[in-house]
């Protein structure tokens, strides 16, 4: 059942080609399917205009998650290993590196920024940190990293090919792990350390969402 046009029409006269629905990821993505039980559960659980205008003042997208709500980084990049980096692709599957198992998606509908946060470039993560104010939040890798590689597919957009965005995910050294360059060769998952400035590195930010319960 492909029910985007007729569903989705008042929330891209917001949000335009920053909405990202679940059936254009299917279509893109041909390893991804929603029953249609989901499909009518994401309609219903679209944001609220105003959420939606939010999103589109504070230049953000709006991606529909997997169906599977529990899939981790290493799914999704397993899913199309070749939009991941090929030298950065390990370090995060060691055991020890728990984030890339254990950070989920936390919503129906992933809030996330298409550039990174003003003014946070080549600042360490504390001053990153204090210019965002609720209810702007940090997404994880995932979050960040399904929205990333889900806007590519359906746009064929890359949206920071030559700079990095800093996550709320913790590599197993304690600091923050960092996501970007993502261009032809594949979007790279790399660390970071909190304490550092990097001119390439900015802060990645969204807004939390609730989960809303199938029924």
């Amino acid at each position: 059942m492909f029910m985007d046009n007729r569903t989705y029409r008042h929330a891209r006269r917001i949000l335009g080609s920053d909405l990202i629905s679940p059936e254009e990821i299917a279509l893109s993505r041909r390893s991804i399917s929603y029953a249609d039980k989901q499909l009518a559960h994401f309609h219903n659980s679209l944001p609220a205009e105003d959420i939606l205008a939010w999103c589109h003042d504070h230049t953000m997208m709006l991606v529909a998650r997997h169906p599977q709500i529990s899939t981790s980084l290493l799914e999704i990049r397993d899913l199309e290993p070749n939009e991941f980096y090929l030298n950065t692709r390990s370090w995060y599957a060691e055991g020890h590196q728990r984030f890339s198992r254990v950070d989920r998606v936390n919503s129906d509908w992933i809030m996330c920024s298409k550039v990174p946060v003003a003014g946070s470039m080549n600042m360490p993560f504390l001053e990153q940190s204090d210019l965002i104010k609720d209810p702007v939040t940090v997404p994880n890798a995932v979050e960040t990293a399904w929205c990333l590689t889900m806007y590519r597919a359906v746009r064929g957009i890359y949206l920071i090919p030559n700079l990095y965005v800093r996550t709320s995910s913790r590599h197993a050294d304690g600091h923050c792990v960092c996501v970007g360059f993502y261009n032809a060769e594949g979007l790279s998952v790399c660390r970071s350390w909190d304490d550092r400035s990097y001119e390439i590195m900015g802060l990645s930010v969204g807004r939390q969402l609730p989960l809303t319960p199938e029924v």
